[in-house]
Parts: C-alpha cells; structure tokens; sequence
C-alpha cells in the first residue's frame, strides 16, 4: 500500500492515577527519531492530558514501521510506579486503515 505524502496526526495521553495533583509534568514523544516536548504545569488527580504529533507518514514508514515512543515524566514528586509512565509501539502499513 503506498501511503500519501500527508500529514496525519497521531495523540498520545497520560493520566494522573496517583494520589496528588501533579505539579509538573513533561510528556516527550519520538516518532522514528523525530522529538515532541510538552509540559503542563499541574495535572489534577485523575485529569487526562494529551497532546497531537502531526507526522508524514510516507516519510516515516520508509523503513517500512513507524515507532511511537512517549513518557510522562513527573516533577518534584516521588512517582511510587515509574513503569506505568511510558508507552510504544510499532505501527506496520498494513494495520492502517485504508
């Protein structure tokens, strides 16, 4: 399937299961070495926060996968479950909808 040289948004979420608001938190995504940086300042317990990485996906898949990396880091906080912070996978051309 040849895809089309166009921009197609993908969007990664985090949510707050802790016990406390956090009072900052950066979410970083990768997309085939291709770096998305955001922040907000507090995300009350329970909130989710996202954000939308716009990616060509012809440009992307050229070595045939796109590779979607993300991690919600937390600052000024003791984070009691650091394995529940980040998320990836490996997207193939045939598991997008045509």
């Amino acid at each position: 399937m040849a895809l089309a040289a166009r921009p197609t948004a993908f969007i990664v979420s985090a949510q707050n299961r802790g016990t406390e608001t956090a009072s900052s938190l950066e979410m970083k995504a990768d997309v085939n070495g291709s770096v998305w940086t955001t922040n907000f300042s507090t995300v009350a317990v329970g909130q989710t926060v996202s954000m939308e990485l716009s990616v060509d996906l012809a440009k992307a898949m050229k070595d045939g996968a796109l590779g979607i990396s993300y991690a919600a880091l937390i600052g000024g906080a003791t984070d009691v479950n650091l394995t529940n912070n980040m998320r990836s996978a490996l997207i193939f051309p045939e598991n997008l909808q045509k």
